[in-house]
């Protein structure tokens, strides 16, 4: 069975156009030129329900289809999520620590959002649901996902002029000051971050804990775990930028995204999605509080 990918229809034409340099950005997953030219090669766009060729000419009210590739296995992963916002444009999903965003693998929450979404009503729906931005397989949170072509585009252009606005909570090692502009460069890329400490404990096995809100005001790979590290106060349970040998076991990653801000981009309504803390946090926070106080 093929299934439908995405979906156009024509709304005007400015002069002649063929059908091969009128898909040049109507399509998230036809990137370039040499991928339409491949799916019309085969048959994987149809135009009124006929298979189409480049040659076509376009017309207003014109429909265009666009299947999946029938050589390639749909993957759906089986995985009941969290859906935190949904509407037809897009949906925000808390992805589980320890899940992989993308990738070669099965499990994944790419493979997984299908199956936990409603179908969308919109012309230019896409199939499967994608990922607008990532989290590390280690790190809890809200995920966009977007649900149609146009959605993806325009939060790629709210990413790109940081106009989503992402809230971390995290527990670190050492006394974090009670505010901090990271901006060390991660490679050559500039990188910020912004920090606000809440609160600090001391644990008898791990020394002194904070308690951090953390605002990345760009993307990089790791970077709140570098920044982190590279200013003394790692994450704790940080497998790779913490402290070897020093590490809670058991307990994964204390960092977690929980909530995201900006302006709807189809109603241009402001939205802020926010998330309970995740339990893992308040519970072992409790937990060396408790400690604390039965020692004393």
């Amino acid at each position: 069975m093929t299934f439908l990918k995405e979906k156009h229809i024509v709304v005007s034409v400015d002069g002649k156009v063929r059908l091969n340099d009128y898909l040049e950005g109507v399509f998230s997953s036809l990137p370039s030129n040499k991928s339409i030219k491949k799916a019309l090669l085969k048959g994987r766009i149809l135009v009124d329900g006929k298979i189409a060729t480049s040659a076509l000419w376009v017309t207003p009210n014109m429909k265009i289809d666009l299947f999946e590739d029938k050589n390639i296995e749909r993957r759906n992963y089986d995985l009941k999520l969290e859906i935190v916002y949904e509407d037809d444009d897009f949906a925000i999903v808390n992805k589980p620590a320890g899940l992989v965003s993308s990738g070669n693998q099965f499990r994944t929450l790419q493979n997984a959002v299908a199956g936990n979404l409603k179908t969308t009503s919109k012309i230019n729906s896409i199939h499967p649901p994608k990922l607008v931005h990532r989290l590390d397989s280690a790190t809890s949170g809200l995920v966009i996902v977007a649900k149609t072509s146009e959605a993806v585009q325009l939060f790629g252009n709210l990413l790109a002029d940081k106009q989503v606005h992402k809230k971390y909570i995290a527990i670190v090692k050492g006394e974090a000051e009670e505010s901090a502009v990271i901006d060390n460069k991660i490679g050559d890329k500039e990188a910020l971050t912004l920090l606000f400490k809440k609160e600090t404990i001391v644990s008898d096995t791990m020394g002194p804990l904070s308690w951090v809100e953390l605002y990345p005001q760009t993307g990089r790979t790791h970077q709140l775990r570098i920044h982190m590290a590279e200013t003394g106060h790692s994450i704790l349970g940080d497998r790779i930028y913490g402290d070897k040998g020093k590490e809670v076991k058991g307990k994964g990653l204390f960092l977690a995204a929980v909530a995201l801000e900006f302006y709807h981009p189809i109603s241009n309504e402001q939205m802020k999605i926010e998330i309970p803390i995740p339990k893992k946090f308040q519970k072992y926070w409790d937990g060396v509080k408790k400690r604390n106080a039965t020692s004393n």
